[in-house]
C-alpha cells in the first residue's frame, strides 16, 4: 500500500502474502500473470531473509524480467515513516535487472583489472620464478617423476622455502610417510643436515630445538590409514580457515583416488576438479604430487623424459593444474636432476623451461645447477619424439 501510495497508484502494486519464507511459492502460482508484464520489480525487506528470498523469486521468471530495488531501511513503509517516502520511488527507478551469480558486467571490474601486476612469491630456484614469475594464489601446482627420483625431497622444499622466506605457516598431507619421518626431514632441511640417514653425526638437542621451533607453523594430517577425499578435503578448509594456511603439500594424488571410486581415472576427474575450486574458493595455492604411467620408451627412473600425458589418470590433471612439472633423473647414473616446466596456464612462457638440480648429500637440498652438456653425459636427444636419454 505504501508503495502504491507513493508513486500515485500509476503502476500495479502487489504482496507476497505469508512473508519472505513463501514468496518463492506465491510467486509460483501467479507466475502467468507476472509473466505478462515487462518488468517486474522485487523490493522485499533489506534484512538476510527478505535478501535471500528475492533470489529464488527472480530465478522464477524469465531472463532480463527481474529486477531488484534496494532500499535504505528496512522495508517501504519504514523509509515513509521516517520522512524518506521520495528514497522509495528513487528505488524503483534505481532497481537493477537480476543476473544469476557469477555473471557480472565488466565495468565492475574497471580498478581491479587495471591495476598493476604484482610478481608473485618466489620459488627455491631463481630459474623457475624468472619464467613463471613466481607462486600465486587460487592456483595448483602439480608435480610428477618416477619411483624415487625425488619427488618427495624437492616437494619438502618447496614448503621449507615457504617457512623460512615466506614466513609462512604450511599444511602437509603426505599420504605415505608417518608424520615423525616428514618432521625429522623437514626439520633436518631447516638444519641443513640429512639427519633422517643413519650415520649422519648431529645435535639431537639442535633437531628437538628446531621441531619445536616449527609448532604453529607447520600442521600435518596423520590419517591413520583413512584416506577418503572428503575427509581431506574438509580438513583442507579446516587448515586455511581455521590455521591461517594459504599452502597446501598434497603427496599423493593417487592414493586419493581408491577412496571415490574403483575406476581410478573418474576418480581423479572428480579430485582435480574439486581441488581447483577449492583453490579459489579458500584463494590458497595447493601443491601436489602424481605418480606417473610406464612410459614406452625408457623409464623414467632410468632418466626417461616425462611427459604430461603421463600424467596417471585421465587429462584432467593437466586440464585443471595451472603448472605442471616433471621431475627426471637416471637414479643408476645420473647425478644431476632434470626439472622441467611442462604446463604454464599463466602466460605461457615458462613452458618447455628445463634446468637442473643437484642433490647435496651434506645438507639434503637440491640446489640449482647447469645441465651437462646436451648430447656428452646423458646422451639426451630434444629432436627425439620421447625426449629420451
Amino acid at each position: 500500500m505504501t508503495v502504491s501510495q507513493m508513486q500515485q497508484n500509476k503502476w500495479p502494486v502487489v504482496s507476497v502474502p505469508n512473508g519472505a519464507q513463501g514468496a518463492a511459492k506465491s510467486i509460483a502460482e501467479a507466475i502467468e500473470w507476472l509473466e505478462g508484464y515487462e518488468q517486474v520489480i522485487f523490493m522485499f525487506d533489506q534484512d538476510d531473509a527478505g535478501k535471500e528470498a528475492v533470489k529464488e523469486c527472480c530465478e522464477m521468471l524469465s531472463p532480463g524480467k527481474s529486477f531488484i530495488a534496494r532500499l535504505p531501511m528496512k522495508d517501504a513503509n519504514e523509509c515513509l515513516l521516517n520522512g524518506r517516502g521520495k528514497d522509495i520511488i528513487q528505488a524503483m527507478w534505481d532497481a537493477k535487472a537480476y543476473r544469476p551469480d557469477g555473471v557480472i558486467d565488466i565495468e565492475t571490474l574497471v580498478e581491479e583489472a587495471s591495476a598493476d601486476i604484482e610478481m608473485g612469491l618466489d620459488w627455491p630456484w631463481a630459474a623457475l620464478t624468472e619464467k613463471t614469475y613466481g607462486r600465486r594464489r587460487g592456483e595448483l601446482y602439480g608435480f610428477g617423476g618416477g619411483t624415487g627420483c625425488g619427488k618427495s625431497t624437492l616437494f619438502k622444499q618447496v614448503a621449507m622455502h615457504v617457512l623460512k622466506n615466506d614466513h609462512l605457516p604450511v599444511g602437509l598431507i603426505m599420504l605415505e610417510e608417518p608424520p615423525k619421518l616428514t618432521a625429522k626431514t623437514l626439520a633436518g632441511m631447516m638444519m641443513g643436515l640429512r639427519v633422517h640417514v643413519p650415520g649422519v653425526e648431529y645435535d639431537r638437542e639442535e633437531l628437538k630445538r628446531t621441531i619445536a621451533g616449527l609448532g604453529g607453523k607447520v600442521f600435518m594430517y596423520d590419517h591413520f590409514g583413512s584416506m577418503s577425499f572428503e575427509v581431506i578435503r574438509e580438513k583442507i578448509r579446516y587448515m586455511v580457515r581455521a590455521l591461517g594456511i594459504r599452502d597446501i603439500f598434497l603427496d599423493h594424488l593417487t592414493a586419493l583416488a581408491a577412496s571415490i571410486d574403483t575406476d581410478e581415472r573418474k576418480a581423479i576427474d572428480k579430485i582435480m576438479a574439486k581441488l581447483s575450486s577449492l583453490t579459489q574458493e579458500l584463494d590458497c595455492t595447493i601443491y601436489y604430487v602424481s605418480h606417473l604411467t610406464t612410459p614406452d620408451g625408457k623409464a623414467h627412473e632410468e632418466g626417461g623424459r616425462v611427459l604430461e600425458k603421463q600424467f596417471r589418470g585421465s587429462r584432467a590433471i593437466a586440464y585443471w593444474s595451472h603448472f605442471l612439472f616433471g621431475i627426471e633423473r637416471d637414479k643408476q647414473s645420473g647425478e644431476v636432476t632434470v626439472f622441467r616446466v611442462l604446463k604454464d596456464r599463466y602466460t605461457g612462457d615458462a613452458a618447455g623451461l628445463r634446468f637442473g638440480l643437484k642433490y647435496s648429500t651434506e645438507t639434503g637440498l637440491l640446489d640449482e645447477c647447469a645441465l651437462p652438456e646436451e648430447g656428452k653425459k646423458h646422451g639426451f636427444n630434444p629432436e627425439s619424439e620421447d625426449g629420451e636419454y
